[in-house]
């Protein structure tokens, strides 16, 4: 259906190049009022001009459309110029050009001596779907290499920077863990297909302000929306909150007290909403460890201090889903 649509009327580009660029994100997940952005205001590195990305999805993909017959190449230099404007977590893994006939993929993540480029026709759309499904959030991981060890580090430190923050706040050890095993949960779910992609993210930059003071309290009103089967929520007409399914079991049942957020902390929790969460596996001892989050603490019979590897097994924390299904 995208093809037979894609091959009339590919003239003219302006209006054209986000109607097209919304229409293939939809094919892989994305709608139109979360993730990507479009025709996003950015600065050339090489002459300092302003102009327009057709499409960025944040930390994933940058999407620039070519009227037909254009040179794909240039346009592809032009996206690379572009990127050196975007914050950290703006940046893509990858670019895509395409001018409505023929599409090009370059993936910024390779190693030395891999392929970084793929170039294939309209017509051959449907037998390279699979690599464009990092659209929707999905990743090839190969666990236990480099690649997945970094995401693994990296998603450690988001984490451990947002313990460190409670921490200093003097918020509770117990409630801190539970409060980040919550968001760890909806950072996850972000990008993993538990529910719509980046409905977390959109959450927190549509419903907290910029300095922060709000963000403990919406997080708060979010997880206990999500502790609630929608038809039995405060607020049903609120369709961002009504977007996010019910989540059953014991994840979001304990009350806990709304933490202290600020711009710094706020901005740390994008950073964390930005990154890839579906090229990690949460099941991983050492995911836990390394973030910082304080194992709970179980009172068990003989004695145990909490300390004990019964104890510890009792309060880590395991993932609803594995990543490598995804």
């Amino acid at each position: 259906m995208l093809g037979l649509s894609w091959r009339s009327g590919a003239r003219w580009r302006g209006t054209n190049a986000v109607r097209r660029s919304r229409s293939c994100g939809t094919c892989c997940g994305i709608t139109r009022s979360t993730a990507a952005v479009y025709e996003k205001r950015a600065q050339r590195a090489s002459t300092g001009q302003r102009g327009y990305i057709d499409a960025l999805i944040s930390g994933t993909a940058l999407i620039e459309m070519k009227s037909a017959g254009e040179d794909l190449v240039k346009a592809e230099v032009q996206a690379l110029d572009y990127i050196e404007s975007l914050t950290e977590h703006e940046r893509p893994d990858y670019v895509i050009t395409s001018d409505f006939r023929r599409f090009r993929l370059l993936d910024l993540t390779v190693g030395a001596g891999e392929d970084e480029l793929l170039e294939f026709a309209l017509e051959e759309l449907p037998q390279h779907v699979e690599e464009l499904m990092f659209l929707a959030g999905y990743r090839r991981a190969k666990f236990g290499s480099t690649e997945q060890e970094a995401a693994s580090i990296k998603a450690a430190q988001l984490m451990a920077g947002l313990w460190e923050h409670l921490d200093a706040t003097g918020y509770d050890d117990h409630q801190a863990s539970i409060f980040l095993i919550r968001t760890l949960f909806c950072l996850y779910a972000d990008d993993s297909g538990l529910w719509e992609r980046d409905l977390f993210s959109r959450y927190i930059e549509e419903r907290t302000s910029e300095d922060g003071s709000d963000l403990g309290a919406q997080l708060a009103t979010l997880y206990q929306a999500l502790n609630k089967p929608e038809s039995k929520r405060y607020g049903q007409v609120d369709d961002l909150l009504m977007a996010f399914p019910y989540v059953n079991g014991s994840v979001f049942g304990e009350p806990v007290e709304i933490p202290y957020f600020d711009r710094a902390s706020r901005q740390l929790l994008l950073q964390a909403a930005y990154f890839n969460w579906s090229s990690i596996s949460l099941n991983r001892p050492g995911f836990v460890r390394g973030s910082q989050v304080p194992r709970r603490r179980v009172p068990v019979r003989g004695g145990c201090d909490g300390r004990c590897p019964r104890a510890r097994r009792a309060g880590s924390f395991r993932s609803r889903r594995e990543v490598a299904g995804d």
